[in-house]
């Protein structure tokens, strides 16, 4: 999922939330980390979200995804509550896509080539055609939905809810509720094994990952792993599966046969996002401030190198084919695009204006 949203740059959807679940969901989203964020000196006012102005960013992409299969990204753009498509081989934004209000995480099957998409602010999921780049249709999955994910063997897809506290799972050829999973309270980012059937979700209140068995429809295991847990990745291959933790500045690595933690890797400060490249079997962070990208070698667990990206980056997101890693830098209004193989930035995408 976006890995953060910022509070304090206008945000105002999470006034409707119990008391109780906002101060907790305020300091996992709002700046990603402690609550004490104050907004840069470029920003003089606070605006709603969805007026832009020219004293912050224009877009503040949020939140990515990548179809290695037709080399499409997809970016999630809050301020503009639009999807920017950009052609891999060209590094040109080559659509714009209306979504709803907020968006705040995107994910793809490939094998339908649909994108999903999560706007928290008008409870909606935007089913999106990526042939024609059009909305196939909207959906209503409930309150406080939060993160998206896709099972391309399956073909079901699933949305966290923080109101409810579970899963609501959608057939992605019928685009028809299939039922929900409960999960108890504070769950967020949920990601998928398609190899294993087993879903993780982080936890918003708890120290816990939730281990969800799909076939079963059910929690199966709950594994200790720490506060802060903003973003899950799954290595398919490998069966590992990697945690980023804000407040300690870190990434668990858990065995996906043994449902334990194995490793602890330190990263930059604020880890908002973490993604794999299952051919390398690389690991990449996005953090958030200090403005860099890890880059974890995970037969061995460490750091191999540190690349510098622009400002704020929230989200990533690998394309395996090319080994292309694509870094949104939130106050940047951009894609940064770095060669897996060099770990250099080779190219730089604004996102704040429409082609």
């Amino acid at each position: 999922m976006p890995r953060e949203t910022i509070k304090d740059r206008g945000l105002s959807w999470l006034g409707w939330l119990a008391l109780a679940l906002l101060a907790t969901l305020a300091l996992l989203l709002s700046g990603c980390g402690d609550g004490e964020e104050t907004a840069p000196q470029a920003t003089a006012t606070v605006t709603p979200v969805g007026t832009p102005s020219t004293e912050r960013p224009t877009a503040w992409p949020i939140a990515i995804a990548v179809n290695s299969d037709t080399k499409r990204v997809y970016v999630a753009n809050q301020y503009l509550s639009t999807i920017s498509v950009i052609d891999e081989e060209t590094n040109a934004i080559v659509a714009t896509v209306p979504v709803g209000a907020s968006p705040l995480d995107v994910a793809v099957n490939p094998d339908t080539n649909r994108i999903y998409v999560i706007a928290f602010h008008d409870d909606t999921l935007t089913v999106i055609d990526g042939d024609t780049n059009t909305v196939v249709t909207t959906i209503r999955p409930g309150h406080g939905p939060l993160d998206v994910a896709v099972n391309p063997v399956t073909g079901l897809i699933y949305v966290t809810r923080w109101a409810t506290q579970d899963l609501f799972v959608l057939d992605g050829d019928t685009n028809a509720e299939v039922g929900t999973i409960a999960l108890g309270e504070g769950p967020m980012d949920v990601e998928v094994n398609p190899n294993t059937g087993r879903l993780y979700v982080a936890n918003g209140v708890a120290e816990d990952l939730v281990v969800v068995d799909a076939d079963a429809a059910a929690v199966a295991a709950t594994i200790p792993v720490g506060l802060g847990q903003i973003d899950v990745a799954v290595n398919a291959d490998t069966n590992r599966i990697y945690v980023a933790r804000v407040p300690t500045s870190d990434v668990a690595v858990i065995d996906g046969a043994s449902n334990t933690v194995i490793a602890t890797v330190a990263v930059g400060e604020r880890p908002c996002s973490v993604a794999v490249n299952p051919d390398t079997n690389r690991i990449y962070v996005a953090n958030m401030d200090d403005d860099t990208v890890s880059v974890i070698d995970g037969a061995t667990d460490t750091v191999l190198a540190t690349v510098a990206v622009g400002d704020r980056p929230s989200s990533l997101a690998v394309d395996p084919g090319t080994d292309r890693i694509y870094v949104a830098t939130a106050d940047d209004d951009a894609v940064a695009v770095i060669d897996g193989a060099s770990n250099t930035v080779v190219a730089t995408i604004s996102v704040a204006a429409t082609p």
